[in-house]
């Protein structure tokens, strides 16, 4: 497989259950992480009884934090990770997030700003880009990439590889927080744009509709005039057509169908929404905003994303 599926099934909270019924539904792009390492032996497990075989799936995995400190301890980490899958590589490879690897997530959000400081970054990125590129030559991964990297992460990791950026950038990207400079910034320099939780807090804009906000009342109008099944659907037909790959998950077959037919919906929309949708203040109040993601986007805060 040379490019990635754009429908990833995230795995962070899959059970052997919901691994194997996504693959029935029929989807071939796994995102794992070494995080979620209470999933990787039934991800694997799901992969190695599919009755497919490994050149079938593209495999996304991460590693915890930017992988500083000695090569040999980086790769038995990433070793365990593949040997917990069943597997000997991967087809991406992800700093999972800009920042330490030790930070706590069952913690408090802010806690990710002090362990992510761009005065940190800005020391460790480049012992941390030399060490996946060696995981790579070494055949760990055919390509390597970033996730949560913003617009500051992304100059300071070109300024120490300019002529090896990164293959692929995860970040969250919803209806309400759409990215468009940064996707921009992405796209002129060759990275592929992935996006998690893009459906995490539609109920929260639900929510905030029945509050008197526009933007659910907004997309179930879109939904409508361009034959989406659903909000979701319209959602990821919307990143298909801007060429973002989504990492979503579900428990329902059925659902993960239709989030695979949001890929060829044909009257998927440039843009989502309508005014007021993007970046709305009333859904972030009531909650409908990845925290941990606003911490590291705010680490270069005087950054311009061009």
């Amino acid at each position: 497989m040379e490019s990635p599926p754009f429908l990833a099934f995230g795995t962070m909270t899959a059970t052997a259950e919901t691994t194997r019924s996504a693959i029935a539904a029929g989807v071939r792009h796994i995102d794992c992480a070494e995080l979620y390492s209470d999933t990787l032996t039934h991800v694997g497990e799901a992969i190695a009884t599919s009755g497919l075989d490994r050149t079938s799936f593209w495999v996304t995995s991460k590693v915890n934090g930017l992988p500083t400190g000695p090569y040999d301890r980086i790769k038995a980490r990433v070793q365990a990770q593949c040997a917990a899958l069943g597997i000997t590589s991967f087809d991406l490879l992800l700093t999972h997030w800009p920042g330490e690897p030790d930070l706590d997530f069952a913690g408090d959000p802010e806690q990710a700003s002090s362990k992510s400081s761009a005065t940190w970054f800005t020391a460790h990125i480049g012992e941390a880009w030399r060490n996946m590129c060696r995981l790579r030559d070494d055949g760990y991964a055919r390509h390597i990439g970033t996730s949560n990297f913003y617009a500051g992460h992304l100059r300071a990791l070109e300024a120490e590889a300019p002529s090896d950026p990164p293959y692929a950038n995860q970040v969250f990207i919803d209806a309400t927080h759409q990215e468009a400079s940064l996707l921009a910034m992405m796209r002129a320099r060759g990275i592929l744009p992935m996006a998690y939780r893009p459906l995490a807090f539609l109920p929260v804009i639900k929510m905030a509709g029945e509050m008197g906000d526009g933007t659910s009342a907004a997309l179930e109008a879109q939904a409508l005039e361009c034959s989406a099944e659903s909000v979701q659907q319209l959602v990821l037909a919307w990143l298909a057509r801007k060429g973002v790959v989504a990492v979503c998950s579900s428990s329902s077959a059925e659902h993960m169908q239709a989030n695979l037919r949001a890929a060829s919906l044909a009257g998927a929309p440039e843009s989502l929404g309508g005014d007021g949708t993007d970046t709305n203040e009333m859904v972030a109040m009531c909650g409908g905003l990845d925290e941990y993601a606003a911490c590291f986007r705010r680490a270069f805060p005087a950054e311009e994303e061009a």
